[in-house]
């Protein structure tokens, strides 16, 4: 089973086009998949959004969090809950196509225990920069709330001797974003030194 989890902040607006999208891609594709989004304490009409979805579609299934609480902690709910055997993390706005999943499956097939969707190789088509989705089948000692989770979840992934791949994917940015480029890498930043001391 292939599981994809989507941490969902006040996307109210947006997410009826991204489930819609993805459920027509995995619906010709993947005969057992899951659609799992994580309501992050929204104050709009995302979860009412969410609970639509869950009942018309037997396919989709929602976790909510009280509060909110960050982005890496409604991902990591959304891992726990999962039951696939490989876990697709996006974004709602799916500024990564949900077809690049093929490449990062791809990687798997290759050996690979965690594949990135990357924008730094030298094939990889930006159109524009913010990073979308990962691929990542072990997820576990996650203590990061915020957007500074890459790195701590590899780091506990090489730390545990699995092969981690970075595969050049499409990257298309959708307005408005809102992700502050320098308060998350000062986020990312701080966990990186925090992961990195407790060894």
């Amino acid at each position: 089973m292939l599981s994809i989890v989507v941490p969902c902040f006040n996307e109210e607006q947006r997410l009826p086009r991204t489930i819609e999208q993805i459920q027509r891609y995995l619906d010709g594709k993947h005969a057992d998949y899951e659609l799992i989004l994580v309501d992050d304490g929204s104050s709009d009409g995302t979860r009412q959004v969410m609970d639509a979805a869950a009942g018309r579609h037997s396919s989709v299934r929602v976790e909510a969090l009280p509060h909110n609480r960050g982005k890496g902690r409604a991902l990591a709910v959304g891992v726990e809950a999962a039951r696939g055997e490989e876990i697709l993390l996006t974004d709602a706005d799916l500024s990564t196509p949900i077809e690049e999943l093929e490449k990062l499956q791809a990687a798997f097939d290759k050996g690979a225990g965690v594949a990135i969707a990357s924008r730094a190789l030298r094939e990889s088509r930006v159109e524009v920069s913010q990073p979308v989705y990962r691929v990542i089948p072990v997820f576990a000692s996650l203590s990061t709330d915020g957007f500074g989770y890459d790195p701590e979840v590899l780091y506990h992934a090489r730390k545990r001797g699995v092969k981690i791949a970075e595969v050049p994917v499409t990257w298309r940015n959708s307005a408005p974003t809102k992700v502050s480029p320098v308060l998350s890498s000062l986020d990312m930043l701080k966990h990186v030194l925090r992961v990195r001391l407790r060894g």
